[in-house]
């Protein structure tokens, strides 16, 4: 039965308004979690989990329900190729050329779909004489077509969408797959991905406070103050529970815990177990450049991110009124327990610094 319900959401979800068109990718992946919740760090782990072309849309305009603008488009949307649970090369939209070779099955089989019906059959037999012709040419071939970046098909779309709690992204995510993804990429001659994931990230609250009171965020998107931070938390560890369960009608979810997933590498394995996908390490020590790295060391640990005190963030903060209201917060405490087996620090610890 719980089979049969996971299929007929990954059915619904699907843009079966236009079940004739060939997916722009083999999978959806959605990363949320609040901002310095370690939601970076978790897409660069998980980026050579996958095989083939990877397209990371980092922030796009998710909550926009305007038929326009591109859903593909992030800050910035970049191409990872991955083979052997590395990473063998980082392109940009810049980068389209390349992305055409790279991207050149998908794009024979993908480029009849944007003609007329009447067309095709004479496209079909142009491409298979450039595919005779590519065999025997050492140049790399370069599709025009391709160089569209929405419209080139990849294995995975990994999509982080931050500071959307778990019962708002659950509101607006069919409207936006219905009425912005799904019509869009039927214009491109692609229909949405036939699966969808959803990884849930979260961070011991006491060291992500300490790390927005480091570094606030000042511009979009979807900007959550330290004041406001406490209760967006609340509702995404209520969600990591399972006390609700606002994203399990959007798409398979996979809990992530940042602390977690940190230190200890067998949470890691049963990360990538829940993923689907064959273990690696390779991405672990990477620090992404977004929003300047780490808001404490900035990028200075790039290489060697495991030797970053993420877990001892807090006392730089001790003494700020809203840390005492969070570690002093009784649901606060009951979560941290029964999440990451530790309570945040008491009055003692935090007198203490």
């Amino acid at each position: 039965m719980a089979e049969t319900g996971r299929q007929s959401r990954e059915t619904s979800a699907s843009g079966c308004l236009h079940p004739a068109l060939p997916p722009i990718a083999a999978e959806d992946v959605f990363v949320l979690g609040l901002r310095r919740s370690g939601i970076h760090a978790a897409v660069m782990w998980l980026i050579p989990h996958f095989s083939g072309l990877v397209r990371f849309v980092n922030e796009p305009d998710f909550v926009s329900t305007v038929f326009g603008s591109s859903p593909l488009e992030g800050r910035p949307t970049q191409f990872y190729h991955v083979a052997d649970g590395r990473v063998l090369s980082l392109l940009s939209q810049s980068s389209m050329p390349y992305l055409a070779e790279l991207g050149h099955r998908h794009a024979l089989e993908a480029c009849p779909q944007r003609f007329p019906v009447l067309l095709r059959p004479l496209v079909r037999s142009a491409l298979r004489k450039v595919r005779r012709w590519s065999a025997r040419s050492p140049a790399p071939l370069l599709l025009p077509f391709m160089l569209e970046g929405d419209s080139v098909p990849v294995d995975v779309n990994l999509l982080t969408v931050e500071n959307l709690v778990p019962e708002d992204f659950a509101r607006v995510f069919p409207v936006w797959h219905r009425t912005v993804y799904t019509r869009y990429l039927a214009h491109l001659g692609r229909a949405p991905s036939p699966r969808i994931k959803i990884v849930l990230v979260l961070r011991e609250p006491w060291n992500q406070l300490a790390s927005l009171l480091r570094q606030p965020q000042m511009g979009p998107p979807r900007p959550i103050a330290a004041e406001e931070m406490l209760s967006a938390w609340l509702a995404f560890a209520r969600e990591f529970v399972g006390q609700t369960e606002h994203l399990a009608a959007c798409g398979e979810v996979v809990p992530f815990s940042y602390p977690g997933w940190f230190s200890d590498e067998e949470i890691r394995r049963q990360i990538s177990a829940r993923l689907g996908r064959e273990f690696t390490d390779s991405g672990l020590n990477v620090v992404a450049d977004f929003g300047g790295g780490s808001s404490f060391d900035n990028r200075q640990f790039h290489g060697r991110a495991q030797n970053m005190a993420v877990r001892e963030r807090w006392p730089a903060f001790a003494h700020h009124s809203l840390m005492r209201a969070l570690c002093n917060d009784r649901e606060v405490r009951r979560l941290a327990e029964q999440i990451f087996d530790s309570p945040p620090p008491d009055n003692a610890m935090l007198n203490a610094v």
